[in-house]
């Protein structure tokens, strides 16, 4: 059982585990809630996480700025307040909508992960930055096709992604995403950031 993380690969890892369907996110629901019972225990469980800054920009690349027009934004309540195209109003809208509220491109990968009571809900958590390396072993268990590389949004402006962030947007994506630094140790990428950020005055 693959647990789908928005912006974390996933089109490329659907693809790998359903083939050339005409829409692989059919295939898989981001918005059920995770729940485990006695059938789904049973199962391997997998999913891959990111660094949650790394994972905003791509949320604002592709569904502020490649594609506003996402079908995934018209059934989001908030949909309206996202639609620009300056990254720092992106970062500030996105902190004031509470946890609950967030929509599951930006949701914070915790809640995904863990359940209420603090238990982690799958047998392995890979990292996107390894993908290559740690997707291999499931792919081969599993029999899948090769991991393909889909939706490189951010990638496509050759832009660092540290030269998005100011001090300030930088602070508040670690407080924002603060589990998701700690739970999946990205807690140095905040670090980093703020001195990559300083060395740029």
């Amino acid at each position: 059982m693959y647990l789908n993380n928005p912006k974390v690969a996933c089109s490329s890892i659907k693809k790998s585990m359903f083939g050339d369907q005409p829409d692989i996110h059919d295939f898989v629901n981001p918005y059920t809630e995770w729940e485990l019972n006695r059938e789904t225990g049973r199962y391997y469980k997998f999913t891959f996480v990111r660094n949650p800054y790394k994972r905003l920009i791509s949320c604002f690349e592709d569904k502020c700025i490649q594609h506003p027009d996402d079908i995934c934004w018209d059934s989001y309540l908030f949909s309206g307040l996202l639609r620009i195209r300056d990254f720092n109003q992106f970062v500030y809208r996105i902190f004031l909508l509470p946890g609950c509220l967030a929509e599951p491109h930006f949701a914070g990968q915790y809640l995904l992960v863990y359940d209420r009571r603090g238990k982690c809900q799958v047998d392995y958590i890979g990292k996107v930055e390894h993908i290559k390396e740690e997707y291999e072993p499931i792919r081969e268990r599993f029999n899948l096709l090769p991991l393909p590389h889909m939706n490189r949004a951010a990638s496509l402006t050759g832009r660092c992604w540290m030269d998005y962030y100011t001090p300030f947007t930088a602070w508040l994506v670690y407080r924002k995403y603060k589990k998701d630094f700690i739970a999946f140790g990205y807690e140095d990428e905040y670090r980093k950031l703020k001195e990559y950020l300083k060395g740029k005055k």
